[in-house]
């Protein structure tokens, strides 16, 4: 249905958008990502591998801004 569509799309731009620097990566690099905030709470649940469920455990508000880090040896700063 509806809600498994939805998902593989959020699946689809979370491996697009969401991963780790090579490790040849010498600068820092920034994206930023405008969208709904059910889409940033899955990509919050994905990055930290916690269960995709969990989502709804996160309150965003409108204009909310959210910080991903995520580092060369795997780390995922939140």
């Amino acid at each position: 249905g509806r809600l498994e569509l939805e998902t593989d799309r959020m699946e689809r731009a979370f491996h697009r958008y969401i991963h780790r620097p090579p490790p040849t990566q010498t600068e820092d690099s920034h994206e930023l990502i405008v969208c709904h905030a059910n889409v940033i709470r899955y990509f919050v649940c994905r990055a930290l591998q916690i269960p995709a469920d969990a989502w709804l455990r996160f309150n965003l508000f409108h204009c909310s801004i959210t910080h991903l880090v995520f580092t060369a040896d795997g780390r995922v700063i939140c």
